[in-house]
């Protein structure tokens, strides 16, 4: 494997518990996956994980709880996502994190957003 290879730039806000990060920090996919397990699931809260080629995969609580997952694709002015488990934000970002890249194929069912409407 390629040194950091399974390294994931993370930027993170929860909100209930005062933890947040300013600029992203570079992380193991271990250590990702803390922020994620730890992000408190009250409304707003966030993690977005960034991949080496710069893919992203963010969460963000809503009421419910609901977790709203989002792959943003800047290229095409657009969003995709939709409301998944915790189990499938953790599949995703591990994707991001090994193969570098974002695994819409494990997010069957999700809308897409165009920036533009």
């Amino acid at each position: 494997p390629t040194p950091g290879a399974d390294r994931l730039a993370v930027t993170y806000c929860d909100y209930t518990r005062g933890r947040h990060t300013d600029e992203a920090v570079p992380m193991t996919l271990a250590e990702a996956r803390g922020v994620l397990l730890e992000l408190t699931p009250w409304p707003d809260n966030f993690a977005v994980f960034a991949g080496r080629s710069d893919g992203v995969v963010q969460v963000m609580w809503e009421a419910g709880p609901r977790l709203w997952l989002e792959c943003p694709d800047p290229a095409a002015r657009r969003s995709h996502g939709r409301h998944v488990t915790v189990a499938e934000a953790e599949d995703l970002m591990s994707v991001l994190a090994t193969e570098d890249r974002v695994a819409l194929d494990l997010l069957p069912g999700h809308t897409t957003e165009n920036w533009d409407a």
